[in-house]
């Protein structure tokens, strides 16, 4: 029976205009979804044709007969051209009057029905579950079945006459109610219209936003009910709103307390109002969803006061009010007779669904943590000491500063601006959601952003005596809020709330003092809403890990990474470490790969791909990978790979709707092309830049995992913000690069210089820790170190070795980058990059591995491998590196970055980079080593760095090449550098993303 109540309005104000056609099609409509709803409730239990036209018959005369009355009220509307609040309260109440109607009729319908059946025991041989579900409900209420019974609630709710909003006498309807139940037969059933009431005059009137929920409330009071049941179209009061957070899930338990925090801060399932007289006589609310089965997940609101405590409560309570429990006999009342208190309950539907009638002889409803998807709450969020029940957020608001100037004896109007403002803001009726005072002079007021120009306008009204300094306005802003559990620490629910929301850089306006002494609340811009709900209902734990990813690139790394998560998903890793990864799409250079085939490539104005909120089967992901793999296909030996279409499709098609998803991660896998020989393109390199800065500014954690393609970020973000971006006409949309230092935690590309070895992790620690780091060495090339491994101790021929290298699936896709040292100046290019220093080419002294005068011409893997064949023979390149096995020496490419933070200060210091006080060239080469040089172990795709903190410089020549090393020791990392060694380090930075907030 939804939108019942917007059709009655369509119906008065089409009355008001004089618009009879439009006033007979909403009646027409009304009388047409009511038979509709009753028949298809009545055919979901098989009700037999003869019982059920019977049925249809009442709800057809009902129905008829109040819409006969409904009719005269608006005849009169558009006779008299007025729609008073109390004629409109008259219309409005038809809508609960006819709905009550058509559920007591459909009850008794079911009841007698399934009572004949249950009481000849003729039960149908195979009743389908929905009539099994009302069989076994009717056969539980004998003996003696129940009589539905549809009650008006103006024969007993007592109102003033506020139409619209009326206010009720709970006295005198608790009164009226209990004479009016003790005249009822034995065994009967109500069904009361919610909504309304009636005033001392006799006018029918209404309750305003909320007014069923409120009606249940004070009836479940009125006759001291064991419990109310809200039947709504959610399971109960989520932790989040599930828009914004798809894994919010329902509260099993929370406190009337916190139920009213949590309807003030923006949940709009209840009113504050509502929580009222169940919190004042201690009757339990639940809110379940009206189709689901019983024992299902809901909420169940009480108070959290031991039998004792509450006692004394009530008893207080009940003393304030002038009224006891032992006063009830004196009244002239007599017992209720329906049944027993503690089998009566109350229950407010806010849909005539038959789907929730087992609801009325189930025993309590309250539900067990295992019932309640409390296994998947990190036992944190159980911690009474920082334990949260609901993040919050009150929407489309407007955030308004006054400030007042200063007399010329330095007095102001102190304490009287916000007093004033309020005042001014009453009178004209615009409701202030909060307001604070910071001095004498000054104050900020929280509103509706629909009441901004009405608040500022009443404002400069009632200041116009006083000179206004500033009356400003930010908005949309947003009230976001934490309703922590009753008996938190505020101070450790604090510390969790606002230093996740500084790690994702989320600005706040102000901080809000909340109702309790525990709630917490601030004000932030509208379009950080969703970023920092989802960052909050993370950081207190609310469920279990799951983290959405969406992986670009197809090679050996993003192959890796998903055979790393599917044994992770095979051996029970997930359970064990409280995280459950879920691959929502992976995208190559052929387009998406989502829902377990290849998705084809939007193209409409607003593209999108669905992404599989629950994850691929990874099985099926990488075969299809492996048919498609493009690490060998003829496009991968261009020297500029058409990367840019990649990155327009993922911003615009897949990152809206990743950002909706749980702990969202894009991993980045994708080798763009090298720098160096073919520039930057600046169309491409703009695509590839806009996408990561999406991802920054939307909350997005982003994990890279190759050096050249985060070099091409690196680069963009320097050539846009210098203003070189204005040259070029596709760059004409300037790019926000301060994302990169107000977001920095939100990317993460450890495994783009050294695979799985936690270099930057460490150059970090050093930094932190105090100490100074001179020089960064390492072998980060696996597929150089195999090579040179091969030729130096396999005997092969340096074709032979990078043949190898090349079916390992190791390489670049552009071969030539590894051959030429190119990919290992990218990599020292990142970790240099990682310390906040630019590292030029004019810094860098390369000297391939293999010229790039001998590779000329080799556009073709086949032609590469030529080339080779022909530069080892001229320059016997296997002969050489072979006899310097046999002498026990090692060929290894090491590459050197010696750091500076100024003329005369080796090493730098922690934040030197970041300030521009540091400076950095570096040296690539290949050198022969002995058994002291910390890479002399490596074998096959082996590599090694070292942090060097006091470095042994050859005052002539800068950087060498020691055999010999003096000073302090380095600190060596070693370790496997391709294969799945490349796959687990992309997914270290996964964790270590979802660990930072």
């Amino acid at each position: 029976m939804g939108k019942t109540t917007d059709m009655l309005l369509d119906a008065a104000q089409a009355a008001l205009d004089g618009k009879p056609e439009v006033l007979q099609a909403c009646v027409a409509r009304i009388r047409e979804l009511c038979v509709n709803n009753a028949k298809a409730t009545l055919d979901h239990f098989e009700i037999p044709e003869a019982e059920g036209a019977l049925a249809l018959q009442e709800v057809t005369s009902k129905v008829g007969a109040l819409l006969g009355g409904l009719d005269n009220y608006l005849q009169g509307v558009s006779l008299l051209k007025d729609l008073s609040p109390r004629t409109l309260d008259a219309i409005l109440s038809n809508g609960e009057r006819i709905c009550a109607s058509v559920l007591a009729a459909v009850l008794s319908a079911v009841v007698r029905h399934f009572g004949d059946v249950s009481g000849s025991g003729n039960s149908p041989s195979s009743p389908s579950p929905p009539g099994a579900l009302a069989a076994k409900a009717v056969k539980a209420m004998r003996p003696g079945l129940l009589s539905p019974l549809c009650v008006e609630a103006t024969a007993f709710m007592c109102t003033d006459d506020s139409f619209g909003q009326a206010h009720v006498d709970f006295n005198a309807t608790r009164s009226q109610l209990l004479e009016l139940a003790n005249s009822w037969p034995s065994g009967t059933l109500p069904v009361f219209t919610g909504f309304i009431g009636r005033s001392k005059s006799g006018a029918t009137t209404t309750l305003g936003r909320n007014g069923s929920d409120y009606s249940a409330a004070l009836i479940a009071a009125a006759l001291r009910a064991e419990q109310l049941i809200i039947n709504t179209d959610v399971p109960g009061v989520f932790t989040a709103d599930p828009r914004l957070v798809p894994d919010a899930f329902p509260v099993p338990k929370m406190s009337y307390t916190e139920a009213i925090e949590l309807s003030i801060y923006g949940s709009k399932i209840f009113h504050p109002k509502t929580m009222l007289p169940l919190m004042k006589h201690g009757v339990p609310m639940v809110i379940r969803n009206t189709t689901d089965a019983p024992g299902a997940p809901s909420t169940v609101i009480k108070d959290n006061l031991s039998p004792l405590r509450r006692n004394n409560a009530s008893a207080a309570s009940m003393a304030e009010s002038g009224s006891s429990d032992e006063g009830d006999s004196d009244d002239g009342l007599k017992p209720l007779r329906s049944s027993p208190p503690s089998k009566l309950w109350t229950q407010a539907l806010r849909s005539p669904s038959m789907l929730g009638v087992s609801r009325l002889v189930d025993s309590s409803p309250e539900l067990s943590p295992r019932e309640c998807h409390r296994a998947h709450v990190d036992a944190k969020a159980a911690d009474a000491e920082v334990g949260a029940v609901c993040v919050a957020s009150l929407e489309d608001l407007s955030f308004i500063t006054l400030r007042a100037e200063i007399g010329d004896d330095g007095s102001t109007e102190g304490p009287e601006v916000a007093v004033r403002a309020m005042r001014a803001l009453a009178q004209g009726k615009v409701r202030c959601i909060w307001s604070d005072q910071r001095s004498g002079n000054d104050a900020s007021i929280l509103v509706r952003r629909g009441d901004r120009v009405e608040a500022a306008s009443l404002l400069r009204k009632e200041f116009s005596d006083l000179r206004l300094m500033e009356l400003s306005a930010t908005e949309p802003v947003t009230l976001l809020s934490l309703v922590p559990k009753q008996g938190a620490s505020r101070v450790a629910a604090a510390a969790r709330f606002f230093a996740p929301l500084s790690k994702a850089n989320v600005k706040i306006h102000r901080v809000v003092c909340g109702a309790s002494t525990s709630s917490i609340s601030c004000v932030i811009d509208a379009e950080e809403t969703g970023l920092a709900v989802r960052t909050i209902h993370e950081a207190f734990n609310f469920s279990r890990i799951a983290v959405s990813l969406v992986i670009l690139g197809n090679n050996r790394t993003a192959r890796g990474l998903l055979e790393k998560l599917q044994q992770m998903r095979n051996e029970g890793s997930n359970s064990r470490q409280f995280m459950d990864f879920r691959v929502c799409a992976v995208v190559t250079h052929n387009g998406p790969l989502v829902l377990g085939k290849l998705a084809p490539v939007p193209s409409d104005d607003k593209p999108s791909v669905a992404l599989d909120a629950n994850g691929l089967d990874l099985a099926e992901v990488l075969a299809a990978l492996n048919e498609e793999d493009d690490h060998n296909s003829a496009a991968a030996m261009q020297e500029v790979q058409n990367w840019r279409e990649t990155y327009d499709l993922i911003e615009t098609a897949v990152l809206p709707g990743l950002r909706r998803m749980t702990r969202p991660v894009l991993v980045d896998c994708n080798a763009c092309a090298s720098r160096r020989g073919s520039g930057i393109q600046a169309s491409g390199s703009k695509a590839l830049a806009s996408c990561y800065l999406h991802c920054l500014k939307h909350g997005i954690r982003l994990a890279v995992s190759n050096s050249a393609t985060l070099n091409v970020f690196a680069g963009a973000l320097r050539h846009f913000s210098h203003g070189q971006a204005q040259s070029s006409p596709s760059a004409s949309t300037p790019l926000p690069v301060d994302l990169l230092q107000q977001r920095r935690g939100l990317l993460r590309y450890d495994s783009a210089t050294a695979a799985g070895l936690p270099l930057l992790q460490a150059i970090r620690d050093q930094l932190y820790s105090g100490k100074r780091v001179s020089v960064v060495q390492g072998t980060f090339s696996a597929t150089l170190g195999l090579i040179l491994d091969r030729v130096s101790r396999g005997g092969l021929t340096l074709r032979e070795a990078t043949e190898e290298a090349y079916k390992l699936g190791i390489t670049e896709p552009l071969i030539t980058s590894d051959l030429a040292g190119l990919d290992t100046v990218e990599k020292l290019r990142v970790v240099a990059f990682s310390m906040g220093i630019d590292l030029p080419e004019d810094c860098v002294e390369l000297q391939p591995l293999v010229p790039m005068s001998a590779l000329e011409g080799a556009m073709t893997v086949a032609a590469v491998f030529e080339a080779l064949d022909v530069f080892d023979k001229a320059e016997k390149f296997s002969q050489r590196a072979a006899a310097a096995f046999q002498a026990g020496r090692r060929w290894r490419f090491i590459a050197t970055l010696e750091l500076h933070a100024g003329p005369d200060r080796k090493g730098i210091g922690v934040g030197d980079g970041h300030h521009g006080r540091a400076t950095a060239r570096a040296k690539v080469r290949v050198e022969e080593v002995g058994e002291d040089h910390f890479a002399f172990p490596n074998r096959g795709q082996e590599i090694a760095c070292a942090l060097w903190e006091d470095f042994p410089f050859n005052e002539g020549d800068g950087i060498v090449a020691r055999t010999s090393w003096g000073g302090a020791a380095p600190l060596v990392l070693r370790g496997p550098g391709a294969g799945k060694a490349a796959g687990e380090g992309a997914l270290s930075d996964v964790v270590r993303l979802v660990d930072f907030l």
